[in-house]
């Protein structure tokens, strides 16, 4: 899939670990990682849907129209698919429990 960040700030932190643990800690940048690239891989929603281990929801409320993929703990990573694009947008990693 193609995916495009919110802001450089996203893109930064995938393309370089050391950015990641600073805004995130280790763990979660690594989760972050980890989980951006199986975006990268899939090649269509339904593939991306079908990777249990992403734990893909959707999400309601002022978040609706957009997926949450688990992290690490409350932490999340918050996405926005455009099916006719076969485009993901990486909106932000966020505690959305709070």
């Amino acid at each position: 899939m193609q995916i495009q960040f919110r802001n450089n700030k996203l893109a930064n932190a995938y393309s370089k670990p050391s950015v990641a643990e600073r805004m995130w800690g280790r763990a979660v940048a690594r989760k972050y990682i980890k989980q951006v690239s199986a975006i990268f891989d899939a090649r269509d929603f339904e593939e991306l849907k079908a990777i249990r281990s992403l734990r893909l929801h959707v999400l309601k409320g002022n978040r609706a129209g957009t997926f949450g993929i688990d992290l690490t703990g409350n932490m999340r990573l918050v996405i926005s698919i455009i099916e006719t694009d076969n485009l993901t947008i990486v909106l932000e990693v966020v505690d959305y429990h709070d």
